[in-house]
């Protein structure tokens, strides 16, 4: 006994929403980008510093959650904005590379971090 297979729909391309800012053109079609002194490379440093008030959440739990204050989770994020932003600047100084805070509510919090 020959069953018939049942005949495939054929399917409507999905109209999915796009943004709109710019269409697809694959990586091979494009022309070469150019930076200046002919470097083939850019980078940059999104260095971004970011405040918790002691007891009031705990964002990212870096460890086992313990009981309010949480000293262990605040001191981590303290360190880098006592120690550690300082230590970064330094290596971008040496390296002569610039970099751009990116929070800037730390104005008013460790205004000589990034204002």
């Amino acid at each position: 006994m020959v069953v018939a297979r049942p005949k495939r729909r054929r399917r409507e391309p999905l109209n999915l929403r796009t943004h709109g800012r710019l269409g697809y053109s694959a990586i091979t079609a494009r022309p070469a980008l150019g930076w200046p002194g002919g470097a083939r490379l850019a980078f940059y440093i999104g260095f971004n510093l970011e405040h918790f008030a002691f007891g009031e959440g705990l964002g990212a739990g870096i460890a086992p959650a313990s009981a309010q204050p949480e000293v262990l989770n605040h001191s981590w994020r303290e360190y880098g904005n006592r120690f550690g932003v300082w230590r970064c600047l330094e290596l971008f100084d040496a390296l002569a590379r610039r970099s751009v805070p990116s929070s800037t509510p730390r104005c008013t919090t460790t205004p000589r971090t990034s204002c």
